[in-house]
């Protein structure tokens, strides 16, 4: 359910003052195996709720980051690998720290 959500905001972003058309949408998986606060901190059970979108690679297509989880742009159609990364601490949140908010 994530990797839809991430998509559909991904699409939201797209330049243009039109409506994308509900039969132009389609479904791109970015990640199936999302790591979770408790992985890496007390308590177990605690899950990362943030999600946000910027240019922090300068290429003008927006990364997301989903907890401390970053997942870099393939650019053009974004149906290539969305490579991931991961943050060095355990962070939930993102906005304009990285690339100077481009």
């Amino acid at each position: 359910m994530i990797t839809m959500v991430i998509f559909f905001l991904a699409r939201c972003t797209a330049s243009t003052s039109q409506p994308i058309p509900a039969d132009n949408w389609y479904y791109i998986e970015v990640d199936n195996d999302r790591v979770k606060w408790g992985d890496y901190a007390k308590p177990e059970s605690l899950r990362y709720f943030g999600l946000d979108m910027s240019n922090i690679t300068g290429d003008g297509y927006a990364e997301i980051l989903a907890g401390r989880e970053i997942y870099i742009n393939p650019g053009g159609n974004m149906t290539r690998i969305w490579n991931k990364s991961m943050l060095p601490v355990n962070a939930d949140g993102f906005n304009n720290f990285v690339g100077g908010g481009r």
